[in-house]
Order: structure tokens, then C-alpha cells, then sequence
């Protein structure tokens, strides 16, 4: 049974068939939202609770962490390991904890998903596994939000000024496809079920 937003999984493969049978038994629609600290993870879920969302749904709030490091690379004891694996689950499930709160407060049923490994990938293969009906992205993520965020700096304001007041140079501008990030475009191009990549509004 599930048991909305208490349920919390590692992907792995036991956890994954467990839960792949609990939804096809319960013959409810499952969506997949690729959720991480970014505002365009936000937009995402709030499209799907205010736009698709419906009664007896369950939303599957996927959190997908890149494997930075491994045993036996050169991180010394295996307790630093460890530590950094604490630390990296800790952060997983507060960013999960962040978005189980929007569905509680918009009385929508969730599951919380931690997914290790490379996002592209990682939330392709959850998504398929359980047989999402929809799956839903953010158009950017959280690297975006960074980037934006980042002062130019010094030395940043000085290359600016340089080029845009040479006589050559064309003033700096955005790509054409800024508003798609790197995996948001992967798992477009690899997923094989229904997906809708969502924007953020223009402030």
C-alpha cells in the first residue's frame, strides 16, 4: 500500500520491482517529476498539480544525484566515504522533503525517489520502470539557476566592457536554445514515454 508522502525509496533494483507492482496493482495514473533545488523543478510540479493532476493520481518526485565519487578512487579512509555518502543522502532527502510539502499542502498523493548516478540516464530509466503515464521536467535546472545568480565578477565586467566596446565585436548574446538545459534536452531525446518539459514564466 502506498502511503503518499511518507514513502521514500533508494533506486535500486529490490526497492524499484517493489514499487513497479504496488502502482500497476493500484491501477492509478503515475507521473514522474524530476525534481531538484531549482525554480524550474518548482515550475515543473506546479504545473502538474494545477494543470493534470487528478484525484487518485500518484506523483512519483524523482531526485537524481550524480556519482562524484566511489570507494577505492582516491578518497582516502573508508570513513570520509561514508561521510560523504551520509552527507549527499541528507541533501537528497531534504530536496525531496522540499517538494513531498508542496503535494501535502495541495492534498496530492506522492512517492519520494532518490536516484544515484547520471541524471540523463537515472530519471529516464525510473520513469520507464514504473511506467509513468506522463513524466514531467523542468526546462532548466539547478546549474541555470547558479549560472544566473553569479555575479560576473572583476574580471568578468572587464571582458564584458572590452568586447562590447570594440569596434569587431558583436555584443554578447544568449544561445537561441537557452532555455533548455543539458539534461532536460538528453532525457527528451532518450525517454520513451510521454513527456512535458516545462518553462519557467519570464519575470
Amino acid at each position: 500500500q502506498l502511503h503518499g508522502h511518507q514513502q521514500q525509496l533508494q533506486h535500486q533494483p529490490a526497492a524499484i520491482a517493489h514499487l513497479s507492482r504496488a502502482l500497476r496493482a493500484s491501477k492509478k495514473r503515475r507521473i514522474g517529476v524530476g525534481v531538484d533545488p531549482s525554480s524550474g523543478s518548482k515550475a515543473a510540479l506546479r504545473w502538474v498539480i494545477e494543470n493534470y493532476y487528478l484525484k487518485g493520481d500518484v506523483i512519483l518526485l524523482v531526485h537524481c544525484q550524480p556519482l562524484l565519487y566511489n570507494p577505492g578512487a582516491g578518497y582516502g579512509a573508508g570513513s570520509t566515504y561514508m561521510a560523504m555518502e551520509k552527507k549527499a543522502k541528507e541533501e537528497g532527502i531534504k530536496v525531496l522533503r522540499k517538494y513531498s510539502r508542496l503535494c501535502q499542502r495541495a492534498g496530492v498523493k506522492c512517492v519520494q525517489i532518490i536516484a544515484r548516478g547520471d541524471p540523463k540516464c537515472e530519471l529516464v530509466e525510473v520513469a520507464e520502470k514504473h511506467r509513468c503515464d506522463l513524466t514531467v521536467v523542468g526546462a532548466t535546472g539547478a546549474t541555470y539557476d547558479r549560472r544566473k545568480s553569479q555575479p560576473a565578477g572583476l574580471l568578468g565586467g572587464f571582458l564584458q566592457a572590452l568586447f562590447s566596446s570594440s569596434s569587431r565585436a558583436e555584443p554578447l548574446r544568449p544561445p537561441a536554445h537557452e532555455d533548455i538545459g543539458s539534461v532536460c534536452n538528453a532525457v527528451v531525446h532518450r525517454i520513451h514515454v510521454p513527456i512535458v518539459v516545462v518553462r519557467r514564466k519570464h519575470e
